[in-house]
């Protein structure tokens, strides 16, 4: 399935990628839409599972070219050539979650996927869906597990970096995110609000020696963040590092929905044949 035709460079994973990501887009638009979703990332979900396709997915013997959608705004970066299937499915990812984000929330969407600023700002609309919480614990989680493993979770220190980065910029919106989603017991949260104050600790003694009408710059803050790394304790938790394998009767009513829609389209394609 993931081997590649030399001659055009694609396979039949590739090609159901490249699907996908046109899928993804418009996720939004329609149940029907957003049904065929669900079953694509359902496919990948079980194939990731699977610790064969897993390493294969991230091995630079089975790169290949996959054509990703790129109908709206904001764009991915275009790169061209051939990539690991693990890093095409990521870009896929981050462009669901970026194309269908409204506040009447697919959350059953979104709990494979993933963002902390607009649940911030939409918290009375998400709270009320059903199954939100489990969606904002699991968010969580997954960063707090990028933090405590970092060599282990991201691809080199500059993406560690940078999750540390945006970690410090969020500042006080994870508090209220806390708040808001009552996630005061939560340990994950814990260890991302740890982070957060410890740097931002450093950053207000950093301050101290600038002028009042000059704050530090990012290549400053970035700098700043390194030295922190000496000073930083993290807390690990146990049991991060897992996660419940997929079982069809936790999806029942979504593998129903998809099953109804897409007998309904074979019957319509069957009829037009006839008609022709």
């Amino acid at each position: 399935m993931l081997a590649t035709d030399d001659k055009h460079n694609t396979s039949a994973f590739g090609e159901l990628l490249s699907f996908t990501s046109y899928l993804f887009q418009h996720a939004h638009r329609s149940t029907r839409a957003s049904l065929y979703t669900y079953n694509t990332l359902l496919i990948i979900r079980l194939i990731v599972e699977d610790q064969v396709l897993a390493k294969q997915l991230c091995s630079d013997e089975k790169k290949a070219t996959v054509r990703l959608c790129r109908q709206r705004q904001p764009y991915l970066t275009l790169i061209r050539g051939e990539r690991t299937y693990a890093a095409i499915i990521l870009d896929i990812l981050i462009d669901g979650i970026n194309h269908n984000l409204r506040r009447r929330l697919d959350v059953e969407f979104y709990i494979l996927l993933s963002f902390i600023r607009f649940l911030n700002t939409y918290d009375s609309d998400i709270k009320q869906l059903y199954n939100a919480q489990h969606l904002v614990e699991q968010i969580v989680n997954v960063i707090a597990l990028a933090l405590t493993t970092g060599e282990a979770f991201l691809p080199d220190n500059a993406a560690a970096d940078d999750l540390f980065y945006k970690l410090v910029e969020t500042g006080d919106i994870l508090k209220t995110f806390r708040d808001s989603f009552n996630l005061s017991k939560n340990g994950s949260m814990d260890v991302l609000i740890s982070v957060s104050d410890h740097y931002f600790s450093l950053l207000e003694g950093s301050e101290k020696g600038k002028t009042k009408s000059k704050s530090l710059s990012p290549r400053e803050v970035n700098k700043v963040i390194k030295q922190g790394y000496e000073t930083l304790s993290i807390q690990a938790r146990d049991g991060l590092d897992s996660w419940e394998r997929f079982r069809e009767a936790d999806h029942r009513a979504v593998l129903k929905g998809i099953a109804r829609v897409a007998v309904e389209d074979s019957k319509s394609l069957v009829n037009d044949a006839d008609i022709d």
